[in-house]
């Protein structure tokens, strides 16, 4: 007898970006949501080199900053899988990463899945822009320096984001990764 293992279709949105970068992906419901975040780094391209966290209703979902007993709405992104929270087609939730440049991500749950043995990219759209360009503000500066090349900025920014941006985004390439993050001892299920 075959197991099925329920999942998730979510559809992750860059908020304050115009045009809109998305990414769609099916992940398995008992995924940690330390594998949730490692699936959203690889599909969009960030290189998980900042802190992140998760919120859905009242409850922060992030990795603990070593302070003793977390309150009883924070919850260890290790130890708690998709599958604790009660998910339906239409809700929401965000994910925030790097609390500097404060990338706000929106999740909707598009729908339920009967069985997804591990988490894989469907689609999506944006390039993801590069780590520590200063957030929404600061990318927006960015793509009109990397843009024009009459900008004051242009020649700079081209040499800052060498081998740190792709103005386009590839679904192959970012399939691959989502493919190589869900082979990560993180995502094991």
């Amino acid at each position: 007898m075959a197991v099925h293992t329920p999942g998730w279709d979510l559809v992750t949105t860059l908020e304050h970006i115009h045009p809109p970068i998305t990414r769609r992906v099916l992940v398995p419901a008992s995924l940690t949501f330390l594998g949730l975040h490692h699936v959203i780094q690889a599909a969009m391209g960030w290189t998980d080199t900042h802190l992140f966290e998760f919120r859905i209703g009242n409850r922060t979902v992030s990795i603990p900053d070593g302070e003793p007993g977390p309150a009883p709405d924070e919850w260890d992104a290790s130890q708690h899988a998709l599958s604790e929270v009660r998910l339906k087609p239409g809700d929401r939730f965000t994910y925030l990463y790097d609390f500097g440049d404060d990338w706000w991500h929106t999740i909707e749950v598009v729908g339920s899945v009967e069985h997804v043995e591990r988490p894989q990219l469907l689609a999506g759209t944006g390039a993801c822009p590069p780590e520590d360009v200063g957030g929404p503000p600061g990318y927006a500066e960015f793509l009109a320096a990397w843009a024009d090349p009459r900008h004051p900025e242009h020649s700079a920014m081209r040499q800052w984001a060498k081998g740190r941006y792709q103005p386009e985004f590839n679904l192959s390439v970012a399939k691959a990764r989502v493919a190589r993050a869900a082979d990560d001892r993180d995502l094991r299920l």
